[in-house]
C-alpha cells in the first residue's frame, strides 16, 4: 500500500474543516433543493392547512409552509443539509421527523401520517408556543426553549411528542443524562420511534458508552427503514466518534436503499481515505464526481483524487 503524504492529507484536512466552517456561519435557507410531500390522518384523508416547520440548527434558521386543501405541500429553494421538520395540525398529535435535503439530487416526496388526539392536542395559543420555543431552538437559546415546551407538556401531557424536542436541547446543552430521561418518556408512548433510538444511541456515543450505544441500536428493526438517511446518520455517528468500520458498515447499507446516494459515497471515501485504502477511497470519490458533478462534496472529491495520484509519483 502506497505511503500517504503527511503535508498532502493535512491541506486536505485544513480544505475540510474550511468548508464545514464556512457552511456552519451561513443563515440563508435558500438554496437548489426542492422538496415536497403529503399530510394525512391515519386513515388516508389529507390533513389541509397543517403547518410543515423546517428548523435547521446548522445554518441558524427556519421557515415554514401549509398543506394545501389535498394536504399536499412543497417549497424549491432549500439549502442543502440535515433539517428537523415540526408537523402540526389542530386535532393531530404533531410530529418530528429529520431528513436530509440535497441541492443536487431529487428529494423523495416525505409523507406523513399524523394520529387523532384523544382530545384536542394544539388549539392555536400553544401552537405559537410550539413555534416560539422550535424558534428559540434555532437560535441555539436552548434553556429558554425547555422552559416553554416543559410548560406546555404540563398543560397537555398528551403532546409527548415534545419530549423528543426537549431532550434534543439537554443534548445540545452536555446535558446527556437528562437528554435520556426525556427520549426515554418519548419511548414510553412510542417504543418504536426510530428517530428517538438513533438520538438514543447519539447520547451513549457523546457519553463514551458504546455497549450501550450498540444495544439501542439493536432495537431498531432494519426491515422496517425505507428511509436511506437513517442509515446514512447512524453511519455519520460512528465516523464522528472515529470507529470507520461502523460507519463503513452504514454507509454500505445506505446505499443498498439509494445507490444514488452521492453523499454516502463521499463519506465512505473519507472512510477509506483514513483507513489508508486508497483505490477503496479512489472509487469512491469518483461516484461522487459522477452522480453530483456540481456539488461541494464532488470538489472536495476531486481535491482528495488529486492528492492520492500526486502520492504515487
Amino acid at each position: 500500500m502506497k505511503r500517504v503524504n503527511l503535508k498532502g492529507i493535512l491541506a486536505i484536512s485544513f480544505l475540510l474543516i474550511f468548508f464545514i466552517a464556512t457552511s456552519s456561519y451561513s443563515q440563508a435557507w435558500r438554496g437548489q433543493g426542492r422538496v415536497r410531500g403529503e399530510v394525512l390522518s391515519k386513515d388516508g384523508k389529507p390533513i389541509p392547512n397543517a403547518k410543515i416547520i423546517f428548523t435547521s440548527a446548522k445554518l441558524a434558521t427556519k421557515f415554514e409552509v401549509k398543506t394545501d386543501k389535498d394536504g399536499k405541500w412543497k417549497v424549491n429553494g432549500v439549502a442543502g443539509g440535515v433539517w428537523d421538520i415540526d408537523i402540526i395540525a389542530p386535532g393531530y398529535e404533531p410530529k418530528r421527523l429529520t431528513t436530509k435535503i440535497s441541492e443536487y439530487l431529487r428529494n423523495k416526496p416525505i409523507i406523513v401520517y399524523l394520529k387523532r388526539a384523544k382530545k384536542p392536542v394544539a388549539d392555536e395559543e400553544t401552537v405559537k408556543k410550539i413555534d416560539e420555543a422550535n424558534q428559540l431552538m434555532s437560535e441555539k437559546k436552548y434553556k429558554e426553549a425547555i422552559t416553554i415546551f416543559e410548560q406546555i407538556l404540563k398543560e397537555n401531557p398528551q403532546i409527548y411528542t415534545l419530549e423528543k424536542n426537549i431532550g434534543s436541547a439537554y443534548f445540545e446543552l452536555g446535558n446527556y443524562d437528562k437528554a435520556l430521561e426525556h427520549y426515554q418518556k418519548y419511548l414510553e408512548n412510542d417504543p418504536t420511534a426510530t428517530d428517538v433510538l438513533i438520538n438514543i444511541v447519539n447520547t451513549y456515543l457523546e457519553k463514551g458508552e458504546l455497549d450501550n450505544a450498540l444495544a439501542y441500536l439493536e432495537k431498531i428493526k432494519e426491515e422496517t427503514i425505507t428511509d436511506p438517511v437513517t442509515f446514512y446518520n447512524i453511519g455519520s455517528l460512528f465516523f464522528g466518534k472515529g470507529d470507520t468500520d461502523l460507519a463503513i458498515k452504514y454507509y454500505q447499507k445506505t446505499l443498498l436503499k439509494d445507490p444514488n446516494f452521492a453523499d454516502a459515497y463521499f463519506q465512505l471515501g473519507l472512510c477509506y481515505f483514513q483507513k489508508g485504502d486508497m483505490e477503496q477511497a479512489k472509487i469512491n470519490f469518483k461516484k461522487v464526481i459522477e452522480l453530483a458533478p456540481d456539488s461541494p462534496n464532488a470538489s472536495l472529491a476531486k481535491e482528495f483524487l488529486k492528492n492520492i495520484e500526486g502520492n504515487k509519483k
